[in-house]
């Protein structure tokens, strides 16, 4: 049995938090700070350069988006191909319905999670993404709930960095989101 190198980096993490004695307040953004810090990935700040892309992970040229999300989220490409489909610049959900969650605003998080996770591996958005291709992808599988479609995105702000508010809110995925994401994406794929 082989031990999934992003379940050991969490191992990890959660070790070094609990060595520590970080306040349980203090908990969620210590994990992402200590994991983004463990994974090599570096903060960017807003008036410096773009952050280089993590070791091993690619942005697509988009003729070779099922590569990039591929690496990107640990899968093969075959299982990228099966959950993805990208036309210009639209990335489209090949998820049967059924398998995201009877629940609306957790299929809006699954959702979200692999809308902006393959906009971003593919290169579609640089660093941040809109919420509009979300609530597209929400609507089309008839899970998007306008009166709480937005409480739901900002809820997730401990997967996600987010800037702006209401329709002019942009994501942009952190090293737990990108861990998340990958899971999701493996679940689905192999179901």
């Amino acid at each position: 049995m082989s031990i999934d190198p992003a379940s050991s980096l969490v191992q990890q993490v959660l070790a070094i938090l609990d060595e520590s004695g970080v306040p349980p307040e203090l908990r969620e953004i210590a994990f992402s700070k200590v994991f983004d810090l463990k994974a090599g990935v570096t903060a960017s700040t807003p008036a410096g350069p773009t952050p280089p892309t993590p070791r091993n992970h690619t942005t697509a040229t988009l003729g070779d988006w099922p590569s990039a999300i591929a690496n990107r989220l640990e899968l093969t490409v075959d299982a990228a191909e099966s959950l993805f489909f990208i036309d210009g610049d639209q990335l489209e959900l090949l998820v049967t319905p059924g398998r995201l969650d009877a629940a609306k605003a957790k299929a809006t998080e699954q959702i979200a999670l692999l809308v902006i996770a393959g906009r971003q591996a593919a290169g579609l958005d640089d660093d941040w993404s809109s919420v509009d291709p979300i609530r597209a992808v929400c609507e089309h599988y008839k899970k998007y709930d306008q009166s709480n479609f937005a409480s739901t995105i900002k809820g997730m702000s401990s997967l996600f960095s987010v800037r702006g508010s209401g329709r002019d809110r942009k994501l942009k995925m952190t090293a737990p989101a990108w861990h998340r994401a990958a899971e999701l994406a493996s679940e689905l794929s192999n179901g």
